[in-house]
């Protein structure tokens, strides 16, 4: 099975030079993929690869809960007004960092969902001309419901989930 869409003929010939020695020390020898598994959405392919075999297409989904069970979110006091989710991931949480990002975001009169992520325990204090509501850790699924932007480190399952419901984010380098 390989992965794709398709890699560069020059990448595919280096990467195969590059894991012979570990087939040769199991005993094996390579073979050509039966087929394909594809997490790559149409719209980003190259128009012209073509797969060495069947393809399955698998897409990424947004952290979820199982059914029936949701975190209770905080109500805006106008919900007419775009909502941006502010994430800086589960890993990455840096109280400085949140709150600069936070304050840059309600600047513009938004709604901005912003995580604490993991190591977070305190929201941190935040005026704009923006509404701020602070949530713990919560499902990417829940969370992405009627959100307008994305602003985020680029984590991909944060970059994943925003882009299987073409949200346009902003990425922090």
């Amino acid at each position: 099975m390989g992965i794709g869409p398709g890699v560069a003929p020059f990448l595919t010939e280096r990467i195969g030079l590059a894991v012979l020695p570990h087939y040769e020390r199991a005993g094996t020898e390579p073979v050509a993929p039966l087929g394909c598994l594809d997490p790559c959405p149409p719209v980003l392919q190259d128009p012209d690869w073509s797969a060495p075999g069947p393809v399955l297409p698998i897409r990424a989904q947004a952290h979820r809960r199982p059914a029936g069970t949701t975190i209770e979110l905080p109500a805006f006091a106008d919900p007419g007004r775009p909502m941006v989710l502010l994430t800086l991931g589960t890993v990455f949480s840096d109280g400085a960092t949140l709150t600069a990002c936070t304050a840059a975001v309600a600047d513009a009169e938004v709604n901005v969902l912003a995580t604490l992520g993991a190591a977070l325990p305190q929201p941190p204090e935040v005026h704009g001309a923006g509404e701020v509501c602070f949530v713990p850790f919560a499902p990417l699924d829940q969370l992405l419901d009627g959100v307008a932007l994305v602003v985020a480190v680029g984590g991909s399952g944060t970059v994943l989930a925003a882009m299987s419901r073409g949200i346009p984010m902003v990425l922090l380098p």
